[in-house]
């Protein structure tokens, strides 16, 4: 106890000592320290009567975020007129300098290495930005709102972007890449892959007409939206996809023709271009997203009735009828197309139709029975969710991609089961060789009331049970691995889980109620589900067993007070775990792992961790006795000395 009060005072003193060298000798008379505080392990950071913020130190920034956790100068926002960053920082954390209007320059040092998601949202005075050459990343939302910003410059070093960085840049004209990045280009001001086949990012201040280069291939996610200057882009014969909310609030634009190779469009791709009057979709195009032409003027000019887009039935206007055939040579549903069409009670689909969009007949709740032709090769997810009516799927014989079997939809080998009738009630057992049950497989199934899933199953989707209301008993075999996130939102059997952690078989399902500070897997968890500790702020400590081979997406996402992660296994084993995206803050943590020798661990200090602590304790040579000789003779030359001593610290060195 004596030998870690005594550190903690020598820390704090060293970071006083680092606060006060690092001061230029003139800057105590200059102005004056209004405050003062640490933004990370190892940082510090002084606020003076200028509006100069400089931060101290070594290491990584804490990330903050706007719903939370602000960052400790948020109150002086207004203020900061200034911001130093020492050559000593490798981070500059989520959300840091959210809002600080009156910033008008910032230069990011080399050592810099990632710029987190929504650093400088909200700096709208910002008009000259630096990047370091040592920025590797760049996050969501890092610059959104940054409306004086003009031009902005990529380095060679970074290797990642999200789509979101330049949100709501409105002045923002050019992005421009050095030309020895190897992963982005630029060209005309817009920021492309290396070679130029996928357009990323239009700046948002861009005007007039756009023509997209030949030889590009995708049309990215968001890539022109909020783009409400452009009054015209001319896509190139090249491109054969347009993705999610591509040309969202173009506003100005006014015509747009789709060349003849793209095949999809996805959602919200035009959604809010309110000018948009005149849009040429050629037959080539199969599948349309959800709200792909929301609010355009396009399709509020259409007349009431099926609208089609090109050969895809888009949507029906005005009050659905009770039975709706679609025209031959339709070749796909969008995604949504019927949904709530609540009056509708049959409906025919020709064998020309190859795709069925996600949530097409959502609650659909009059249709009893439908048939799929041949012809389809794609059904999207609850494409016949909450269609508490129907109680047949039937496939045609000779479709080689889906069968059914008891009116239930299965893909054509039955291994896998893709959509339960919603007006099916009672008790339900899933075949035995069904190995996963699909995304909104039984989404909706209000009248459900048990499913046995049989020990084939390894994998059950996201939302797979949601809204099954009524659905209180259900059979998990330790089989099951994997579970995606809302798989029982509002089931019977989740609502009736006692508060605490709930595991679904042997998967870590969720924390119900007020989640601690400290969680303790069980042995033998096999899996944690996706989202199961979403934004659980207060969560900071996790024990994780070895039998853990997958993490879901988002398992731990926005859990900013998550600091250690003790692991079971080793180091190795840890990089067999699948852990899925979204997880920065279980990535970030420090990963503890548990190095026992016979009887006696590296956790010197009891403490239930392996780290910096126990590592000074062996070191000072407090812990050296004939107790200990066996444990941590490491290179088993029969003595405990400086040999040991290195090969200890390279392991932990992957620890701390």
């Amino acid at each position: 106890m004596l030998n870690k009060k005594l550190g903690k005072i020598i820390s704090v003193t060293l970071a006083v000592l680092i606060i006060v060298a690092s001061l230029p000798t003139f800057s105590v008379f200059a102005s004056d320290i209004i405050d003062s505080g640490t933004c990370g392990d190892n940082l510090t950071w002084t606020l003076d009567s200028e509006g100069l913020l400089t931060i101290f130190g070594m290491g990584e920034m804490y990330d903050y975020d706007y719903y939370h956790l602000y960052s400790p100068w948020h109150s002086y926002s207004d203020s900061i007129k200034t911001v130093e960053i020492k050559n000593g920082a490798t981070s500059i954390g989520s959300y840091a300098f959210y809002n600080c209007t009156g910033l008008a320059s910032i230069t990011i040092p080399d050592r810099v290495t990632s710029i987190e998601g929504g650093a400088f949202s909200g700096c709208s005075g910002l008009t000259t930005v630096t990047i370091g050459n040592d920025v590797t990343s760049i996050g969501g939302s890092a610059f959104n709102g940054c409306t004086g910003l003009t031009s902005i410059i990529i380095p060679d070093s970074v290797t990642s972007i999200e789509v979101s960085a330049f949100n709501g840049c409105t002045g923002l004209t050019s992005i421009l890449v050095s030309e020895h990045n190897e992963n982005y280009s630029s060209e005309n001001g817009i920021l492309f892959n290396k070679d130029k086949t996928k357009l990323l990012c239009c700046p948002k201040g861009k005007g007039g007409n756009c023509i997209i280069l030949s030889g590009v291939t995708n049309i990215g996610e968001r890539a022109f939206s909020y783009c409400t200057g452009l009054t015209s882009v001319t896509i190139p014969n090249s491109v054969t996809s347009i993705g999610d909310e591509a040309f969202y609030n173009c506003t100005g634009l006014a015509s747009i023709i789709i060349p003849d190779r793209v095949t999809s469009i996805e959602g919200g791709a035009f959604s809010g271009c309110t000018g948009l009057t005149s849009i040429t979709i050629p037959d080539s195009v199969t599948s349309i997203g959800s709200s792909a032409f929301y609010n355009t003027a396009w399709l509020n000019n259409q007349p009431d009735g099926l609208v089609y887009a090109g050969k895809v039935a888009y949507e029906y206007k005005g009050n659905c009828p009770s039975s709706i055939t679609i025209k031959e040579g339709t070749v796909g549903i969008a995604d949504s197309a019927f949904g709530f069409c609540r009056g509708l009670t049959s409906v025919t689909i020709p064998d020309s139709v190859t795709s069925i969009g996600d949530g097409a007949f959502s609650c659909c709740t009059g249709i009893t029975s439908i048939i799929i032709p041949n012809s389809v090769t794609s059904i999207g997810e609850r494409a016949f969710s909450y269609c508490t009516g129907m109680t047949s799927i039937i496939v045609e014989e000779e479709n080689q991609y889906y069968s059914s079997e008891d009116g239930i939809l299965f893909n054509k080998s039955q291994t896998e089961i893709v959509c339960y009738s919603a007006g099916k009630t009672g008790d339900y057992v899933i075949p035995s060789k069904t190995a996963s049950i699909s995304s909104g497989a039984f989404y909706g199934c209000t009248g459900l009331t048990s499913v046995t899933i049989p020990d084939s199953v390894t994998s059950i989707g996201r939302w797979a049970f949601y809204g099954c209301s009524v659905l209180a008993s259900i059979t998990i075999p330790d089989s099951v691995t994997s579970i995606g996130e809302y798989a029982f939102y509002n089931t019977a059997w989740l609502n009736n889980q006692p508060d605490g952690l709930v595991y679904a078989g042997k998967v870590a399902y969720e924390y119900k109620g007020a989640c601690p500070s400290n969680i303790t897997f069980k042995e033998e968890t096999v899996g944690i589900a996706e989202s199961a500790f979403l934004s659980r702020v207060g969560l900071t400590n996790i024990t994780i067993p070895d039998s853990v081979t997958s993490i879901g997406n988002f398992a731990f996402d926005d859990c900013f007070g998550l600091t250690t992660v003790y692991y079971g296994g080793s180091q190795e084993q840890r990089n067999q775990i699948e852990i899925g995206s979204y997880n920065g803050d279980l990535i970030n943590a420090n990963w503890v792992y548990n190095y026992a020798e016979g009887t006696v661990s590296y956790d010197i200090t009891g403490d239930g961790y392996i780290d910096s602590s126990d590592l000074a304790l062996i070191v000072n040579s407090l812990i050296y006795s004939e107790v200990y000789n066996k444990a941590y003779d490491l290179n088993k030359d029969g003595n405990v000395n400086i040999l040991d001593l290195i090969k200890m610290k390279k392991q932990l060195a992957n620890m701390i």
